[in-house]
């Protein structure tokens, strides 16, 4: 926000700008958990609002169910002709587009298929997101990096994109919406940490935003995500990693950056905008978190001259402890004209400089707010050294931890301002693992060890750089420091050797177990349970390994 003020003092012309600025919020208003709609479905994934009707579909490709919620957050219904529906979109015409899997199906809503797209010819490697324009035409993003484009009868039309970081190009485009309005198709670009924009013929015509460092700098993300457009033609932007909300004008100009940080978000998927409301899925709560868009927090920044010098007085801007002042004669700010004035916790400043004829002066406020730096100058490194980070990795690492499924280093590591550092099991378990590890189409998803006293985290059994090279691809670790009977060797030589028995009792499951009634680390205990099978079919690792029988249809119930 700019204030331009002339002043006649005397026969002195003296030009003042203001240049108001906080370092994470614009904090026009702020984004508050209202609701928390927790019990009516597991594991809920991608979110779709349809501002017809204003009923918010939640899928859960886990349970295999599309949950309907009026805007109370009350269930309307719930939908079970899909197995896995996961990405799920409205045309407002009464129809909903799905993802199930390789398969992209037309349902009405009350969960009739209409028409399946892939299901006879195979489209798609494995569909992340799906956007409905309004003349029914249907964007699907694909994991081989393209956007692929049908008709309302389910017939192609054409494909654009392809893998890489150059304009026009993707690199795990995991998000779509549609801008009815302007008719522009936004991209979430995860691995290229940008948003792009085409027209709905699929021509670039924009991009924006570069790899953050976690101080929730404007315009720089670290994991995207949920996309959506609010009924002015704004986007909102989601960032799993930082738990923020980025708002841009449809030219990519920034608006208002929130971050969100409630107990209750965790692990946030997708993202859905309804009016004065956000709602966000949740996977480790379970639930759907309702945030209203409430007050004003606007700054006013307000400039008064007087003999003893110009006075600042602004408003207070929640949680800051402290406002930093700083001085140029430049309106660009450039650091060499930059003045530091300092820090005050008032809400008003003076400034006893003497003014000279003519004299111009612009003056920057920023809130100072726990946990984050005043980043207005930091920079960020070129674009040539993030292809470099990104195209390399050293030989450490196993697949599918490599480069040729789309994970490098700086997936999991922002080495520069390394956000959060260090990492702590927590984090990384919750936050950085499940980032992928959900159900989105990125990684297979998965669920932590679930124990009435402890907390399994994922870093407890599994090493994400390297594995035991008899059975690879699950990154299982050769010892685990148990968090009752210390640090144990185990082996792992199949998909199915999980309990060993006696004498070492060093498969993976029996190495922690204490216990339990079935495979503990030592001789007490029953060792025939089920002999020969696979844990994972009444133990999913999907449900944090608590017991769950296996339905006809393909669905799960907890056994208690």
């Amino acid at each position: 926000m700019h204030i331009l003020k002339q002043y006649g003092l005397s026969g002195v012309i003296i030009v003042i700008i203001a240049l108001i600025m906080t370092t994470n919020s614009a904090w026009t208003a702020s984004l508050v958990l209202e609701n928390a709609w927790c019990g009516s479905l597991q594991y809920p994934n991608r979110v779709e609002c349809d501002h017809a009707s204003h009923l918010l579909y939640v899928t859960s490709p886990r349970t295999g169910q599309i949950a309907v919620f009026d805007e109370t957050g009350a269930l309307q219904n719930v939908i079970t002709t899909v197995v896995h529906p996961s990405a799920i979109a409205a045309d407002g015409a009464g129809n909903l587009f799905t993802v199930d899997g390789t398969v992209v199906r037309k349902l009405s809503t009350s969960g009739s298929v209409l028409m399946s797209i892939g299901d006879t010819v195979p489209y798609f490697a494995g569909p992340h997101d799906v956007a409905v324009a309004a003349d029914g035409r249907l964007f699907v993003s694909d994991a081989c990096d393209s956007i692929k484009v049908f008709n309302s009868s389910g017939g192609f039309l054409f494909a654009f994109g392809g893998h890489g970081n150059l304009p026009a190009e993707l690199d795990d485009p995991v998000s779509l919406t549609i801008s009815d309005s302007r008719n522009e198709l936004y991209v979430a670009d995860q691995n290229n940490y940008r948003i792009e924009v085409f027209n709905l013929s699929g021509n670039f015509l924009r991009s924006w935003g570069v790899l953050g460092n976690g101080l929730c700098n404007p315009s720089s993300f670290l994991r995207l995500w949920g996309l959506d457009c609010d009924a002015s033609g704004r986007l909102w932007v989601f960032d799993d990693i930082l738990n923020e909300v980025q708002l841009f004008e449809p030219t990519g100009a920034f608006d208002t950056l929130y971050t969100l940080p409630d107990a209750a978000l965790q692990s946030g998927v997708d993202i859905a905008v309804d009016g004065n409301c956000m709602y966000v899925t949740e996977q480790s709560s379970q639930c759907v978190l309702d945030y209203a868009l409430t007050g004003n927090a606007a700054m006013n920044l307000t400039l008064v001259w007087s003999p003893q010098g110009m006075t600042l007085r602004w408003n207070p801007i929640p949680g800051a402890t402290g406002y930093h002042l700083t001085r140029c004669s430049d309106v660009t700010f450039g650091a060499a004209r930059v003045e530091d004035l300092g820090t005050v916790t008032d809400t008003s400043f003076v400034d006893t400089q003497t003014l000279s004829l003519y004299d111009r002066r612009f003056y920057e406020v920023a809130a100072v707010l726990p946990g984050l730096a005043n980043v207005e100058n930091q920079t960020m490194p070129g674009w040539d050294d993030l292809v470099h980070r990104r195209s390399t990795l050293d030989g450490y690492h196993d697949s599918p931890h490599t480069i040729d499924a789309g994970v490098n280093c700086t997936s999991c590591h922002f080495s520069h301002y390394a956000y959060p550092n260090p990492f702590s099991e927590a984090w990384c378990a919750e936050r950085l693992c499940k980032s992928c590890h959900v159900e989105t189409g990125k990684a297979a998803p998965q669920q932590n060890h679930f124990a009435a006293t402890d907390t399994i985290y994922c870093g407890t059994c599994h090493n994400p750089h390297s594995q035991q090279p008899q059975y690879p691809h699950d990154f299982i670790r050769t010892a685990v420091s148990t968090p009752h009977s210390g640090d144990r060797a185990l082996t792992f030589a199949n998909g199915t050797d999980f309990v060993h028995g006696a004498p070492n009792y060093d498969g993976v499951c029996e190495i922690c177990h204490t216990q339990t009634a079935y495979y503990r680390n030592n001789s007490s205990g029953d060792h025939s349970h089920n002999s020969g099978t696979n844990c994972l079919t009444c133990h999913p690792h999907l449900s944090g390994f608590e017991p769950v029988t296996q339905l006809r249809n393909g669905s799960r119930t907890h056994l208690r």
